[in-house]
């Protein structure tokens, strides 16, 4: 086996024991390439910035710490209201940007254990921003946190597929974004980590290390 080959085939194995579902992942045609130079701002696991803790399942390939911190662009989108907002409307606080599809299977998943995780210690504090793709209506997504008993979570929805091709990182093991993709925003407004196409796992005991940290920084 050549080593293009080894790497290949560990990616593989990385994606299926992470349990990326294959309705999540979206393929380069489906999202287009824009803004393919915000992917390149996130790094592999073992060049975490600064003193970020990645312990456990964080160190997967798919939690991606930023080369350096920076900052989202501010692109509008919905609040349960139908009232325009963006990230700028949370500055000041740690932030969980989460974005996410009905139809997505891990989204399925994750979405319960986000709104499980505003009761733990380290979920206290910050501001939790899941963003609906703007395919999934206000009714719909409702319904879907009336399923999952989700009651803490807020509700909002993009405008159009431009807020993901913008912000979410292509997954490392297979060149395409995918859902859901969740970023840590610290109080300054400046990305530091992106979780792509896994459950965050931010309510297990490292995920809490990693948003102390996040609350520090």
């Amino acid at each position: 086996m050549t080593m293009h080959s080894q790497q290949r085939s560990a990616s593989a194995a990385a994606i299926s024991s992470a349990g990326v579902s294959r309705r999540g992942v979206l393929t380069a045609s489906a999202v287009g390439a824009a803004a393919l130079a915000t992917g390149l701002t996130f790094a592999a696991p073992a060049s975490a910035q600064g003193q970020m803790p990645l312990n456990g399942r964080m160190r997967m390939l798919e939690y991606l710490p930023a080369h350096s911190p920076f900052r989202l662009e501010n692109i509008p989108f919905q609040d349960a209201n139908g009232g325009t907002v963006s990230l700028s409307t949370f500055a000041g606080r740690p932030t969980i940007l989460t974005m996410w599809r009905i139809n997505c299977h891990v989204c399925q998943a994750d979405m319960p254990e986000l709104d499980e995780l505003t009761s733990t210690a380290g979920g206290q504090g910050l501001n939790y921003v899941p963003v609906a793709f703007a395919e999934d209506q206000f009714a719909a997504i409702r319904g879907f946190y009336d399923r999952k008993n989700i009651n803490s979570l807020p509700i909002y929805r993009m405008n159009s597929i431009d807020m993901f091709n913008t912000y979410a990182p292509p997954h490392p093991g297979v060149g395409s974004r995918a859902t859901p993709t969740t970023i840590l925003v610290d109080r300054n407004g400046m990305a530091r980590l992106a979780i792509v196409g896994v459950r965050t796992g931010l309510h297990l005991p490292e995920g809490q290390e990693l948003l102390q940290w996040l609350k520090r920084v």
